[in-house]
């Protein structure tokens, strides 16, 4: 699609647009009547040194939101202050058009946290304050609604819900509540496609569950508007409603909406099973946030889990690899990006109103820029999403207690970097000294290999990992060429698949503790 010129400095003031809130709200769905629309001008001049103007292109309507909206927020707990009467802010995604910053230049996509204005100055102390990523390498104007979408809060969520607190291991069965919401849709997708699990979701109406289930691939769907009003029986029907579809029970809980929901797949839970809390709408309007029953004594001998978590860690790149491998999976149709689109900032306040009526599907996108240069009405071609190379070698690896040799297949994820050809091609096939053979074989008793940098080369240096064996056994060094060397790696190996990252992240793929491709 056709993408309009950056606006020159020239062209001050320029209007901006920005969604503010009346006055608190403390119970009941929000409507347009709690919003206001206003219009104020920005001055390119005024950037400051450090600083970027920003081309809002798309906001992002969230449910989360909505604790804001009360003078006590029931999931931060912070007191307002006043009438309540605020800009709001939220996710967004945009475009630089104007920049005094090392960091950014003039074309640069990017999604922040940042206020809900259509044009506006980000000083480099408010861009250190927030959170931001760089979307540029990875999408193009027309598909920056996914900066506020899968490749954003919403996606980002999903991603370190799924792979680093729900953790789940393949054939193992999910339970996804909002499952046609911007977060649930995801991670079914991602439990389906990349880890083969088993997965029923929840959602409202008959529609949506056969959605779901056609271009998302669940297995199972539950209309939760089908059970009965009352707490009690909504918990019993829905428990039974799990027992069909996993007769066995459940293995992990996403969960999204609380209230009845949480308490049938408590219920349904089997030992060291584990439930990830993100949100919970179904007590967003209430003034009192309804309380759930929870039994802790269920946990002890079950091994069971309850963690809650934000997007954060991953959103901002300190854990996993989040844009490379939500880009991957879009690009390789794993994961299908579903948008609601609603046109113009005027139209924010109904587009939050939609997360609560239930008249949306998938993530719900407030287009600001320009008809036709930001997506809108499903035009983009995501697949086309741009994905980083990753490189592969094969390693062989004879197990000193396996009685024999067995080759041990080895994903060397070497992103960003330009490895020489046949860098492992001639690794010497050794044996690992053990103090004794390990009675199974398992993270505990797996075999480590370091990757060291020396100049322009790297050392190759193989040492037991069991706690009972510290002394470097067969310490060999393999010299190859290297360009553009990274920083070092630590690889644990076992005897099943495994992948890697630089960043010294090690994991099994038969367990999940992984980075993914």
């Amino acid at each position: 699609m056709a993408t309009l010129p950056p606006v020159p400095p020239s062209a001050d003031p320029l209007e901006c647009k920005s969604v503010w809130l009346k006055a608190f709200l403390n119970e009941g769905i929000p409507g347009p009547e709690h919003f206001e629309i206003l219009k104020t001008s920005v001055k390119a001049s005024d950037l400051p040194d450090g600083g970027i103007l920003l081309d809002v292109l798309v906001m992002s309507v969230d449910p989360y939101l909505r604790g804001g909206l009360k003078n006590r927020n029931p999931l931060s707990g912070k007191e307002g202050t006043g009438s309540g009467r605020r800009i709001m802010s939220g996710f967004v995604a945009g475009k630089v058009i104007a920049s005094k910053s090392d960091k950014w230049v003039v074309g640069d996509l990017l999604g922040a946290s940042l206020p809900f204005s259509t044009v506006q100055i980000v000083s480099a102390e408010a861009m250190a304050k927030t959170l931001s990523w760089k979307l540029t390498e990875y999408l193009d104007e027309s598909q920056i609604s996914l900066g506020v979408g899968a490749m954003g809060m919403p996606g980002s969520t999903a991603y370190g819900g799924l792979i680093d607190v729900l953790r789940p291991i393949k054939g193992q069965t999910i339970f996804v509540s909002a499952a046609s919401g911007a977060v649930g849709s995801i991670v079914g997708q991602i439990a389906k496609h990349a880890y083969n699990c088993t997965v029923i979701g929840s959602c409202g109406g008959p529609k949506k569950n056969a959605y779901i289930k056609e271009r998302y691939g669940f297995d199972h769907a539950v209309d939760y508007k089908a059970l009965p009003k009352d707490h009690a029986a909504g918990v019993e029907a829905l428990t039974a409603k799990l027992k069909e579809c996993a007769p066995k029970g459940i293995d992990m809980y996403f969960e999204n909406v609380g209230g009845v929901h949480f308490e049938a797949a408590l219920a349904a839970l089997r030992p060291r099973g584990r439930i990830a809390v993100c949100g919970c709408i179904s007590g967003y309007n209430a003034k009192e946030s309804p309380k759930n029953r929870l039994s802790i004594g269920q946990l002890i001998y079950t091994f069971q889990r309850i963690e809650g978590f934000v997007c954060m860690p991953w959103l901002s790149g300190q854990k996993g690899h989040f844009l490379r491998d939500m880009a991957a999976w879009i690009g390789a149709g794993k994961v299908k990006p579903e948008e609601t689109f609603f046109d113009g900032v005027e139209q924010w306040p109904a587009a939050f109103q939609s997360l609560f009526t239930g008249k949306k599907r998938g993530k719900v996108v407030v287009l600001t820029g320009p008809p036709g240069t930001c997506g809108g009405g499903g035009t983009a071609d995501y697949s086309s999403v741009k994905q980083q190379a990753a490189k592969s070698y094969k390693v062989y690896y004879y197990p000193a207690f396996s009685g024999r040799a067995q080759p041990l297949d080895m994903m060397l994820e070497a992103a960003g970097a330009k490895w020489s050809r046949n860098v492992f091609s001639k690794m010497r096939k050794t044996s690992c000294r053990r103090t004794r053979p390990p009675k199974k074989r398992t993270l505990a008793n797996s075999c480590l290999i370091t990757l060291t940098r020396s100049r322009q080369q790297w050392k190759v240096r193989r040492h037991g990992a069991s706690r009972r064996c510290t002394q470097t056994t067969k310490r060999e060094a393999m010299h190859r060429r290297f360009s553009k060397p990274s920083t070092g790696t630590t690889i644990r190996l076992s005897t099943t698949l495994l992948r890697t990252t630089p960043q010294s992240r090690w994991a099994t793929w038969e367990n999940s503790w992984h980075s993914i491709l």
